[in-house]
């Protein structure tokens, strides 16, 4: 009997959150009282207050039970951000944009945490709590960034504070335009790999960039090294090209203000990035994998299956490379040959990668230095 009222009370608790997150979405949160929020759940107001203390209570469980999935995300994720941290931030962004993109709950309370809600008066305390909370992310993200920045994966001099701000400006600001205007992009048709390439100026590496300014007639040239500070996200459909700014140091001040100049781009190069070579990158229902060798129970060396997030595709020495953001550490070793015929589990002959295969694959480190795009 205890346990039936216990399921009644849960069920009378999720109905109430129901009404509230419908009421709050249709009128705002300060324009509806609990008094609305019973009669909306068939209930008296003496319900509402036997599992909610007030309204900002009612408003805080409406938020955590639509924020609980993304919550139980980030946690697990940052246990496990010692080993890639820069893969880390990347999945944690793109799966809170799958989460809003595909779950109708965190669709309607993010949009009335952005649109519907003012956190005034009996919601005051909210804004404090909420503060607090922010800060507490934003702490252990920036500890992410700097944990990047120490493996190579960012740039030595980042500033992990900055650097920290812009990903929640990034991200936030993403959400709070498809919550207004769901139709102004397709969120929630993207797949993976569309949303990465969403996220992948926040993960751009360090790039340095070498500008040669042609001067006069004589067309002789200013060696100096530019740093590309701007790069639009818009194509222009007419060209096909794209805007970038970069800043030039010029203490000389022999490049004059109005003045037109030729600047040659001669490639980015990525620090410390992984790389495989394209043929040994797979297709999945669960997205892109590549086989590395792993041991068995008996220390034989066997394919065994790993996920890849792929980042460019470049050309080196001649090579087809996809550059792997995440899923590989350096020293893994990726099978390159026979993959087709590779099951996961199945027995391999490890050799050398310039001598043919004994078994179905043949294993190579993910990657060496960084290719140049």
């Amino acid at each position: 009997m205890v346990r039936k009222t216990k399921e009644e009370a849960l069920a009378t608790r999720e109905r109430l959150l129901d009404a509230a997150e419908r009421l709050f979405r249709e009128h705002g949160v300060t324009r509806t009282s609990l008094a609305e929020v019973a009669t909306a759940a068939g209930m008296t107001r003496g319900a509402v207050y036997w599992h909610f203390k007030d309204k900002a209570d009612l408003f805080r469980a409406m938020c955590d039970r639509a924020t609980l999935p993304l919550d139980a995300h980030f946690d697990q994720a940052v246990q496990s951000a010692c080993a890639d941290p820069l893969g880390t931030l990347r999945n944690l962004s793109i799966g809170a944009l799958v989460q809003l993109a595909n779950d109708t709950r965190a669709q309607n309370v993010f949009e009335i945490v952005f649109h519907k809600s003012e956190l005034v008066d009996e919601l005051a305390g909210l804004a404090t709590s909420h503060k607090q909370e922010r800060c507490a992310c934003l702490a252990q993200i920036e500890e992410m960034m700097r944990h990047a920045s120490r493996a190579g994966q960012l740039p030595a001099d980042l500033d992990a504070s900055l650097a920290t701000q812009a990903l929640h400006a990034y991200m936030v600001g993403i959400m709070h335009e498809w919550v207004l205007d769901p139709a102004a992009y397709d969120l929630a048709g993207a797949d993976d790999a569309c949303l990465a390439n969403r996220c992948h100026a926040v993960f751009r590496d360090h790039v340095a960039w070498e500008a040669r300014a042609a001067r006069g007639a004589d067309g002789s040239t200013l060696d100096r090294k530019g740093r590309i500070n701007f790069s639009d996200t818009r194509i222009n459909p007419s060209t096909g090209t794209f805007e970038m700014r970069a800043e030039v140091t010029n203490r000389d001040g022999l490049l004059k203000p109005g003045q037109f100049v030729r600047v040659k781009l001669l490639g980015a190069v990525r620090n410390n990035a992984l790389a495989v070579p394209q043929v040994a990158v797979m297709d999945g229902t669960q997205g892109k994998y590549v086989y590395v060798v792993d041991k068995d129970k008996d220390g034989k060396d066997i394919a065994a299956v790993r996920p890849i997030v792929l980042g460019d595709w470049v050309t080196f020495d001649n090579q087809n490379l996809w550059v792997v953001d995440s899923g590989l550490k350096a020293g893994d070793q990726v099978i390159v040959d026979g993959v087709a015929k590779l099951r996961p589990g199945a027995p391999i002959k490890v050799g050398s990668s310039a001598a043919p295969p004994a078994a179905p694959g043949a294993p190579k480190p993910a990657a060496a230095p960084a290719p140049k795009a």
